[in-house]
């Protein structure tokens, strides 16, 4: 396998799991908070007395899957913005080193990489709400943050990436001459 493949699956390990937990700590999370009455099937089976408790906590649970992952994408553009190899300011470069924090400053292509298999997840979990919007699952309402934010991040990263990309080019065009 490549490199490239392989970093790919490396740094799609940690939003797995947050998914996965933030899910359980979310429904866990809801049902106290509301007091929902539920029972056991089975180990990995929970039952609500209601099915509105359950479209609830499943709503609820969801929204804070979605919050998850967009707070993971929001971390990675504001480092992509801010905190990569030629864009950092001298002054916060001073300040990082002071705290021995060099290594928040990241190369451009790592956090493409991280990039990538974030907004892969948050693509899907976009996917998911609308299609349980269109279904009559989730409230319609839900439907305006979610699009609003999914494609700000959308767009966010694109202009970043053509920035760089224009960077780039501009530094190719100068070593020829």
């Amino acid at each position: 396998m490549s490199k490239s493949l392989i970093r790919l699956v490396d740094e799609a390990i940690l939003p797995a799991f947050l998914i996965v937990g933030s899910k359980i700590i979310a429904i866990a999370a809801i049902t106290d908070i509301l007091s929902l009455r539920y029972y056991y099937q089975n180990l990995f089976t929970l039952y609500y007395t209601t099915p509105v408790d359950s479209m609830v906590v499943s709503t609820w649970s969801d929204i804070v899957i979605y919050a998850v992952m967009l707070f993971g994408v929001i971390v990675i553009l504001v480092k992509l913005l801010y905190f990569t190899e030629g864009k950092t300011n001298p002054a916060v470069v001073l300040k990082l080193a002071k705290a021995n924090k060099l290594g928040f400053i990241q190369a451009s292509v790592d956090l493409y990489h991280s990039l990538f298999i974030w907004m892969l997840f948050l693509t899907g979990i976009t996917i998911y709400l609308c299609v349980r919007i269109v279904a009559g699952i989730d409230p319609v309402i839900l439907a305006i943050p979610v699009l609003v934010f999914y494609l700000g991040s959308v767009w966010v990263a694109i202009k970043e990436a053509e920035k760089d990309i224009s960077k780039k080019l501009e530094a190719g065009k100068h070593e020829l001459v």
